[in-house]
């Protein structure tokens, strides 16, 4: 009993580790951006509760301005895609197993709310303080942001094909039936 209950534990550590790193990468993403626009990064702080970055100054264009929202949610999501394309099926490590679906799920399941905003934009709600809508809010001066809702599905079934293609899905049942066997 003592040895599932261990096992059962290693959920919570590999879960804290899939979110802390998609916080990372999420706010890395919009570094990235705005250090290749030429600005200054005053804060960077990193928590579940509260993550943000802070900049000044910087040379942003429509398309840089854009893409630096965007690159929050496409950073995190192109690394859990390399990471399940690089997903070792062999190894029984629980952890590794726990992990990969969890941490994959994470960066794929953040495209939900790239589907939901332009449509909740389209009737007239608007959050200044969301990526997602100030993404929404400046692409749709030159699109249609249902195109937005499109490439974010699209984002999210290639998320969803990659998990269940790559065996993660599999392993993470396997895991989890494994766990509760003992």
């Amino acid at each position: 009993m003592e040895r599932r209950i261990k096992k059962i534990l290693r959920v919570i550590p590999a879960a804290f580790c899939a979110l802390l790193l998609y916080v990372i990468l999420h706010e890395g993403g919009h570094t990235i951006v705005a250090i290749l626009a030429g600005s200054r990064i005053t804060e960077f702080n990193i928590s579940l509760s509260n993550a943000h970055m802070s900049f000044e100054g910087g040379y942003y264009t429509p398309f840089m301005a854009m893409w630096r929202e965007a690159n929050g949610a496409l950073l995190p999501l192109f690394i859990a895609y390399v990471y399940a394309l690089l997903f070792r099926k062999e190894s029984k490590n629980t952890f590794y197993r726990l992990f990969s679906f969890l941490f994959c799920l994470v960066n794929t399941a953040s495209m939900i709310v790239w589907v939901v905003i332009p449509v909740l934009y389209m009737n007239g709600h608007y959050d200044q303080g969301e990526d997602g809508f100030k993404f929404v809010h400046l692409f749709s001066r030159y699109q249609s942001p249902v195109l937005v809702s499109i490439v974010a599905l699209i984002l999210l079934g290639t998320g969803i094909f990659l998990i269940v293609k790559k065996g993660i899905l599999h392993e993470y049942i396997d895991e989890i039936r494994t766990i509760a066997a003992r």
